[in-house]
């Protein structure tokens, strides 16, 4: 049983920290490469089963 399974009030939360998440790595990347440009805002969905269960690589 995995840890959004043993604890579903996790799940609701999710949206929150991914969101804050993507904003800080974010910010760190486009300090490292100013020269490249990135979306500012995910792409992808914000859905935690689509999340936990795409493979994106």
């Amino acid at each position: 049983m995995d840890l959004l399974e043993q604890s579903p009030s996790l799940q609701n939360d999710f949206a929150i920290l991914f969101s804050k998440c993507w904003a800080e790595a974010l910010a760190s990347v486009k300090e490292d490469y100013p020269q490249t440009e990135f979306p500012n805002e995910w792409a992808l969905s914000n859905e935690i089963d689509a999340q936990l269960s795409k493979r994106f690589w």
